[in-house]
């Protein structure tokens, strides 16, 4: 019997018989904190990789705020993103520690963005983003203007959570993927080359969506067919819209109380993924239905297709990395120390931002 022919409403709500309800993420109160504010009006920040997806909306909210930007990109990118902004560009590359000097001189703050997400070869992992990160740290040193270093990590870096236990900053790692393994190393490097002069923040986000971004693209593609692969449907996790982490990571830049210190990135409450499929469902006006995908028969899948994709007739999605993380059940954060520290709280509602994002894609012509 296949379970496509059933409507998503009844798996929801044989779903929700099992998880009747999502773990809970730490509530707080009204921020109340004397962070040092730091007027960012004319500071000079190093944005690496700002033509991507997180790196782009990170810049715009810089502009916006008034500071003087330099675009560390390299020379083959696609710079759409940032098209008739007032941004500086400065060609550089991760593996090419004598790229540096040129971007850091005269920067008084590094947002470090830049690394690879998706790779075949883990090695490719680590030297960029472990090794790459130490190199740009230490290329840090040698410039007496840069006071701040903030880098981006992620969610993946320390792993999945528990069921009832939001991830906090404090927790002992474990990541799950040779993806979440370099991003820990991106930290550790960036800890031991940073000396005594230079504040290091790290913030590690969550899964982040919003127009631009082609995961998401993905899969509203799959949606628009009705129908979405799931490995686990009861999957509860953290998200986080691009112009919200944007301005987290603006304030983990800015104020003084951020030094030395770590920050996830979320929305306060996790979501299941039921309700972000019945979210998608709504926005695009289709009945989708989950299709049950075995976890056992998806690494000799993933396997299979990683061999195909080199002849160019497989998924890009579909790799091992993708099967381990997606095995398990639990990715949720807990936020709390953004919230009180920083006075941060997000902006966007989940399903303004889903629709925002679909009719950006719309728009484009590629949905």
């Amino acid at each position: 019997m296949s379970t496509g022919k059933f409507p998503v409403q009844k798996l929801v709500k044989a779903i929700d018989r099992v998880n009747p309800s999502p773990p809970q993420a730490v509530t707080v109160g009204q921020p109340e904190y004397a962070g040092g504010r730091v007027d960012s009006r004319g500071r000079r920040a190093l944005v690496t990789g700002a033509n991507g997806f997180v790196g782009s909306y990170l810049t715009w909210d810089l502009l916006e705020k008034g500071y003087q930007v330099r675009a560390m990109v390299r020379a083959t990118s696609d710079l759409s993103a940032l098209e008739g902004k007032d941004v500086e560009y400065v060609f550089g590359d991760m593996t090419d520690p004598a790229s540096f000097p040129r971007a850091l001189e005269g920067m008084e703050i590094v947002f470090h963005v830049a690394g690879v997400t998706k790779s075949r070869d883990p090695a490719v992992f680590a030297l960029v983003n472990a090794d790459g990160s130490g190199d740009l740290m230490r290329a840090c040193r040698d410039v007496p203007s840069i006071r701040r270093f903030v880098y981006i990590s992620s969610q993946a870096a320390t792993g999945p959570s528990g069921r009832e236990s939001p991830r906090r900053e404090d927790d002992p790692p474990d990541p799950v993927s040779a993806y979440g393994r370099s991003k820990w190393g991106g930290e550790e490097a960036c800890r031991e080359a940073a000396g005594s002069r230079i504040a290091l923040t790290i913030v590690r986000p969550c899964i982040v969506y919003g127009p631009r971004e082609p995961e998401g693209l993905s899969l509203f593609i799959t949606s628009s067919k009705g129908i979405i692969p799931a490995i686990l449907p009861n999957t509860c996790m953290s998200l986080i819209y691009a112009a919200d982490l944007a301005d987290l990571i603006e304030r983990a830049g800015r104020l003084d109380v951020a030094e030395g210190r770590v920050y996830n990135a979320a929305d306060p409450d996790p979501y299941w993924l039921r309700q972000v499929v019945r979210i998608i469902g709504r926005v695009i006006e289709r009945r989708l239905f989950f299709i049950p995908v075995p976890p056992a028969l998806l690494k000799p899948l993933a396997i299979t297709n990683e061999i195909l994709f080199k002849v160019g007739i497989g998924i890009g999605a579909l790799t091992r990395e993708l099967v381990e993380d997606a095995t398990h059940r639990y990715w949720t954060m807990d936020v709390s120390r953004a919230h009180d520290e920083l006075g941060w709280r997000p902006k966007s509602i989940l399903e303004e931002r889903v629709r925002e994002t679909a009719d950006w894609y719309r728009e484009k012509g590629l949905l």
